[in-house]
């Protein structure tokens, strides 16, 4: 199983699956994984690349290699907030950056992420020249689900005494339920593009006018199917300091 994720996420994923977890009362796995590799529609160029400041809540710091682009591009301006879509070379997908007005305004954004408000932007999007400033970055994570899932109300799929799987188990059996539930990514930001691998396993245009969006404080992004709006990937960069 950690071979064929390996395989599936070219490598970037590897020993998902833990020994541990397997014993006389495993049943099965629910295994998934996702590779994506894309280079921009116009890369930025390695030179321009620079080691500059980025401004987190608390009076806090970092440093960060920003990369620096002049691009005609899908541009959106909200009451506090902006956010644009750099293209993928081929023309159905694109990377959307979603950045805060305020150093602290990541939390209360995150808050109010619904199908609506990303659909919002998307139609709002205008093309417009514009001056872009975002982080080359590295990013990887690894949930355990039994975590996050009932945050989101998904909480009896781990309980035996309340688990119900006769509707996806062709062999009416019951006693069934979800011991382990892991996520695990990893995501790659650079000059020349997107390279982005994830897996989870369950066990059982252009407007006259430039704008600039300098990326220079935590956001979120995303990566899309332009046509039917599929969200890939999602994330947000906030460098973690002491």
């Amino acid at each position: 199983m950690n071979s064929w994720v390996s395989d599936q996420t070219d490598g970037k994923i590897k020993d998902l699956i833990k020994e541990e977890w397997l014993d006389h009362t495993t049943v099965m796995f629910i295994i998934n994984a996702i590779y994506f590799k894309a280079t921009w529609e116009k890369q930025f160029v390695s030179r321009d690349t620079q080691k500059q400041i980025f401004y987190l809540p608390n009076n806090k710091k970092a440093e960060v290699e920003m990369m620096k682009n002049k691009i005609v591009i899908p541009y959106f301006r909200g009451m506090d907030f902006s956010a644009i879509a750099l293209p993928f070379k081929g023309g159905n997908f694109d990377m959307v950056f979603i950045l805060p007005n305020e150093i602290h305004g990541l939390p209360n954004l995150e808050s109010r992420i619904t199908p609506k408000f990303l659909s919002d932007i998307s139609n709002g999007f205008i093309k417009r020249l514009t001056f872009v400033s975002i982080p080359k970055f590295k990013l990887e994570s690894e949930l355990n689900l039994k975590n996050e899932l009932p945050k989101l109300a998904v909480e009896d799929i781990f309980q035996p005494a309340k688990a119900n799987f006769s509707n996806l188990i062709v062999e009416k059996r019951g006693g069934l339920y979800v011991e382990y539930a892991v996520h695990k990514a990893v995501f790659n930001v650079n000059e020349a593009g997107v390279e982005g691998a994830a897996a989870s396993t369950i066990v059982v245009f252009y407007r006259s006018g430039s704008k600039y969006f300098r990326a220079n404080r935590p956001f979120l992004f995303y990566v899309r199917d332009i046509k039917s709006g599929l969200i890939l990937f999602i994330g947000r960069f906030h460098p973690q300091v002491r």
